[in-house]
Order: C-alpha cells, then structure tokens, then sequence
C-alpha cells in the first residue's frame, strides 16, 4: 500500500546532510505517524504519549483515531502543547503507542489506561540524532515498513529507526581523504576566533529560545 503525507509547506532544506554537529530536538518534532500497527481489531483506536523517562507520567497525550488503514497520521504538534517543564532542546524522550477497544471510555489520562481495554502497542526510547533519514517528500509504500513503524516529520524531512526498514539503505560515505605536505597547511580559526564563534552563536540560540517562550506564554 502506497501512501502520502501531506505538509502544509515545503521542508525547509531541500537535503537532508548529516553532520557531526548536527541538533536534533524536541522542538523539531512537528508529525507522529504510524505505520503497520498491529492491533487485534480495525476498530480499534490508537493514540500516542510522550515521556521523559522510562517511568514518567506522559508530559503528551494525542488524540484517539481508528486504525481502518496501515497508516495513522495524528495532528501536528505544537510548541504550546509542551508543558513550560518540559525542555524543548531535551535530544530525545519516549514514545509509547496504545491500542484502545472501541466502547471503552473517552477518558485517557485517568485510570482508564489501565484497564483491560487499553493495551500496548511499541514503545522508543529515542535519541533524535540517531534516527534513519527517509527524505522530504512523504511518499513511501508500508510494505517497505516493519509492523509498528513510527515516522517523524520534521523541518527538514522524514525520519524513522533503521531497524523499522525492511530494506536497509545503502550509506553514502560523505567523506574524502587527501593527501597534503604539511608545509602547505595552516589553520582555518585561530583559537580566540573559534572562541568568539561559539559565543555568537550561543547567543542567537538563546535569543531564539526566548521568543519561543514569549510565543507560548502570549498563547
């Protein structure tokens, strides 16, 4: 089965190239989408929480939606749905996906969650820079995909972990090796230049950080 996702605009890099600096955060976290779902009915419901540690309450509750197709695509999430504890620079969290048995109560954050109705489907413990890259236009086929697949739409693309692939892509090595009399080398940054990068770019991260949270508390 063939399926896209559709965005509300273009990614914001046209590609994706991994870096040894790169930052992957919560707060880049846009799209949760399920694939494959193993659950005992059609009928049944899905939804999804996020914690911060193995044994913490969910700090994100998604909505329920039925799992009549392979995929389940939830709502956006949004900064302002993120608790003021929670850091949106944090690399990483947990992801538990639950299945509900239609008719059971509309409730999820009491001890409905655990009764009999409510059960487990997968759970990640994720480091963000660590997932696979799948590329920006979100159009994949689920048999691609192994049972209990998640998907993470970010700004700059698809993501997903590479034991979730059937067929594990080939790694394109980004790197050369060159040969130069040392006579010829000198250093790009000085140390005091390098010091004054890091300073600068300290400073916009949070300037950029204190927007966002004048954006949600105006929310």
């Amino acid at each position: 089965m063939s399926f896209l996702v559709y965005q509300r605009s273009d990614p914001r890099h046209k590609e994706w190239i991994p870096l040894m600096s790169q930052q992957v955060r919560l707060r880049n976290v846009i799209q949760i989408i399920g694939l494959n779902l193993e659950v005992e009915s059609r009928e049944d419901e899905v939804y999804f929480t996020l914690h911060t540690r193995a044994m913490s309450t969910p700090f994100f509750t998604s909505e329920r939606l039925q799992t009549q197709r392979r995929v389940v695509t939830w709502k956006e999430i949004e900064p302002r749905q993120i608790p003021e504890t929670i850091r949106l620079s944090a690399p990483g969290f947990i992801i538990r996906v639950w299945a509900v048995t239609r008719g059971g109560s509309g409730t999820l954050n009491t001890e409905d969650t655990l009764s009999k109705q409510q059960r487990p489907i997968t759970s990640w413990g994720l480091y963000l820079g660590g997932l696979n890259y799948l590329g920006s236009k979100g159009d994949w086929n689920t048999k691609d995909f192994a049972p209990n697949t998640i998907l993470f739409r970010m700004p700059f693309g698809f993501f997903t972990s590479l034991n979730s692939l059937v067929r594990r892509p080939v790694a394109a090595h980004r790197f050369l090796q060159v040969q130069v009399p040392s006579e010829q080398l000198r250093s790009s940054y000085t140390l005091k230049k390098l010091s004054s990068l890091h300073s600068i770019q300290r400073s916009v991260l949070e300037e950029v950080n204190s927007i966002w949270e004048l954006i949600i508390v105006s929310s």
